[in-house]
């Protein structure tokens, strides 16, 4: 008897469904917080992205009904200010490590200053969408309202563009630095054309995977973001995704060898050696864990799509069930099983990056060193203005005391890298005259 009733009950839902998604309502009419839209052309306007319940001629508001109002004002804000200071983070990085600065390069200074201009592109993305917005939260991803922005909006274009050329940037070279620190540690060397093939190798793929979705008109906003991103799920999967799983399994792959090597250490002199890589180590598996939790939450998303497009489709049916109640507010509740928070972490992490960078990279001797020996210190203007302070022959010599009297323990890892095996040859003959 209750299983009967149980089937009614569904049966019986099934049919309001039916009957609230076929019906039409009053021109002109629908139930907050659907918007009208009176459509001529209803093909062309759900490629434009407004996007229509059932056969009336309500759609759904822009940012979508997923997390209230409130939240996507709290994902903004998050976006906003974490953005804001990591953008110019990464920048300085960025600066720093390229050729205006620094004037001694190898793998390791390439592979940091490529991570952190693919974090600045990525950062960079948000700008088009809130330094340009003067009149509200979300003008740049809903242009229209009740309108998610499409490929077709310059400005959502040119964030697709730079979030996933950014993303796929930085991801890629972060699993090169922790190949790059655990080939440092076994003493593994490649020449510069082979550091050189590499670089063009990896941003053509980026660049590939960035376009592939424009040629597929893939580039918008969804119901889960706050930018414009590929809106395709096998586009997705092939473009990002699936890369950022392979990126995730090498790069834990080599941070493990990396702490294995550290493990397996003897001696003083050798694990000194070693833990000058201390904070390479931990940015990576920092980041390993951001990128990581990027790819769990949004595969959660995907795999319970149809539950969130469910749960929307129930709250929208009982609002115009109940739409002459003028109670029907209170009477219809959405249900919103993606908690708020893991949605705000995700937003939060992917623009944590370039911070995270500044300490471990941007508050050390070797950013000091690398501004020190640059063009902008010792060019003929400023030397002329330091000069005339009568500060120029204490701060020369305060620098060369410092490169030459720094101990091996706290090397920079620029001159780390070039002098290695110098130091492992000492290293070697110390610890063999103690043994002695």
């Amino acid at each position: 008897m209750v299983i009967n009733k149980l089937i009614l009950l569904i049966l019986l839902f099934c049919c309001k469904i039916s009957y609230v998604f076929t019906q039409k309502l009053p021109d002109g009419f629908c139930p907050l917080p659907l918007i009208y839209k009176n459509s001529t052309d209803r093909i062309s306007d759900i490629n434009r992205g407004y996007q229509f319940i059932g056969e009336t001629n309500c759609v759904q508001p822009c940012p979508s009904l997923i997390y209230s109002e409130s939240d996507w004002k709290k994902f903004f804000d998050a976006s906003l200010y974490g953005g804001a200071i990591s953008i110019f983070c990464s920048l300085f990085l960025l600066i720093t490590y390229s050729p205006l600065v620094n004037n001694k390069h190898n793998r390791h200074t390439i592979s940091i200053m490529f991570l952190f201009s693919g974090i600045f592109i990525m950062l960079a993305s948000n700008g088009r969408v809130f330094w340009n917005n003067n009149e509200g939260y979300f003008d740049r991803i809903c242009p229209e309202k009740g309108r998610f922005a499409r490929q077709s909006d310059r400005y959502c274009l040119a964030m697709g563009i730079f979030y996933q050329f950014g993303c796929l940037t930085g991801m890629m070279w972060w699993t090169t630095l922790s190949v790059d620190v655990w080939m440092t540690i076994k003493k593994i060397k490649i020449s510069n054309r082979q550091i050189f093939y590499y670089a063009c190798i990896v941003n053509v793929i980026a660049i590939f995977l960035t376009f592939i979705p424009i040629a597929r008109n893939q580039y918008g906003a969804s119901s889960f973001g706050i930018g414009c991103w590929i809106l395709g799920l096998w586009d997705q999967v092939f473009g990002f995704w699936a890369p950022l799983g392979i990126c995730l399994t090498i790069g834990c792959i080599f941070i493990s060898l990396i702490m294995y090597e550290i493990y397996k250490a003897t001696g003083q002199i050798q694990k000194k050696l070693l833990l000058k890589h201390y904070k390479p180590l931990v940015l990576i598996i920092l980041m390993f864990f951001e990128f990581f939790y990027m790819f769990i939450f949004i595969t959660y998303i995907i795999d319970h799509r149809n539950k969130y497009n469910d749960e929307v489709a129930e709250y929208i049916v009982c609002i115009l069930i109940n739409s002459g109640n003028p109670n029907y507010n209170e009477i219809c509740k959405i249900k919103r099983s993606i908690p708020p928070v893991a949605q705000f972490l995700f937003f939060l992490f992917s623009r944590l990056m370039g911070f995270e960078g500044v300490i471990f990279y941007g508050l050390t001797n070797q950013t000091k060193r690398i501004w020190l020996r640059s063009f902008w210190f010792n060019n003929r203007i400023f030397l002329k203005f330091r000069s005339s302070f009568n500060i120029s022959s204490s701060t020369n010599s305060s620098t060369n005391t410092f490169e030459k009297q720094a101990p091996s323990y706290i090397i920079d890892p620029i001159d780390q890298f070039e002098n290695i095996e110098n130091s492992n040859i000492q290293n070697i003959e110390l610890f063999q005259i103690e043994n002695k």
